[in-house]
């Protein structure tokens, strides 16, 4: 049902595609869809768009892509739909303009001429750059730390964000990959009940609901941390999340069956106060090397699941 690949040395397995929209600031996964293996991801990131204005009403909002995501057609998209955005280019995307920048900072006019359309002779796509013609968008080039430039583009004006402001909105996206990293490592995402779709679609939500759950509580333990001043330390203290995680999986449920408004309130209480007592430093600017080696084959077992 959902595609499936394969790797040398292992053996053709099942794969599924998700597909999240995260909220950085309050950490939530705001909108989800389970697709095939393979699937467009800039039709979903769509999906998730229209959908979002159901949860987050009209409030204003900034979409950060990574550099999977440029297109012409995809900023057209995302233009019409007066959707706020800030995407990261890859060298070889919109490379005639990246080259034609004289500032770190500036308004690119990016042509859809016939070098552009001619590749895409007969198709949807053609037809939306021609009726388009061009577009306007503003690339933000940054120096990183080992001397490569990263560079941006986005429809942010200079009054809303400025350059170093932008460079620091781009970081925020790191969010959705360590959020990636809970539900896979730390929630067992992949650790399935059984394995027809109705299983999975509920394993996959109700593992995002919880982690939705255990995000809101932590927050709330993050910002009672925060308000204590004088802490101890050279160093700005976080939630440890391993320990958290862990303590949620034995308490949560005890807390949704309580039935006493009372006893929910002090259960709450107690789980927060238990998480606030295990702390970590936060180091910034720690650099890892990112290894795309990894088995295929899954690390749960298809017969038994663990419980939370």
């Amino acid at each position: 049902m959902y595609g499936n690949a394969s790797s040398k040395n292992v053996k053709t397995q099942a794969q599924l595609g998700l597909s999240c929209l995260y909220d950085t600031i309050n950490k939530m996964v705001i909108d989800s869809s389970i697709n095939r293996f393979k699937f467009s991801e800039r039709e979903q990131a769509l999906f998730h768009i229209d959908n979002m204005r159901e949860v987050i009403g009209e409030h204003l909002s900034v979409i950060i892509f990574d550099r999977g995501y440029p297109s012409g057609e995809f900023f057209i998209e995302l233009i019409e739909r007066q959707q706020k955005f800030l995407v990261r280019l890859p060298s070889v995307t919109f490379k005639k303009e990246q080259k034609q920048m004289k500032h770190d900072d500036c308004i690119v006019e990016i042509i859809f001429d016939n070098s552009r359309l001619s590749v895409h002779k007969g198709t949807h796509t053609h037809d939306v750059l021609a009726k388009a013609e061009k577009i306007s968008l503003r690339f933000v080039r940054v120096k990183l730390q080992s001397g490569e430039y990263e560079y941006l583009a986005t429809n942010l004006t200079a009054e809303e964000f400025s350059t170093g402001e932008i460079s620091e909105l781009y970081s925020m996206r790191w969010g959705i990959e360590t959020t990636y990293d809970d539900l896979k490592n730390k929630l067992g995402i992949e650790n399935f009940t059984g394995t027809k779709s109705v299983l999975i679609e509920q394993d996959i939500y109700a593992t995002i609901y919880l982690l939705n759950i255990s995000n809101d509580i932590m927050l709330e333990a993050q910002m009672e941390l925060d308000q204590i001043k004088d802490k101890p330390g050279k160093h700005v203290m976080a939630i440890n999340k391993n320990i958290a995680f862990g303590i949620m999986k034995e308490d949560l449920i005890l807390f949704i069956l309580e039935k006493n408004n009372r006893k929910r309130r002090a259960r709450m209480d107690a789980i927060v106060s238990e998480i606030k007592r295990n702390l970590l430093p936060v180091r910034k600017e720690r650099h890892y090397t990112r290894n795309g080696r990894g088995r295929l084959a899954s690390k749960y077992s298809n017969t038994k699941k663990k419980s939370f």
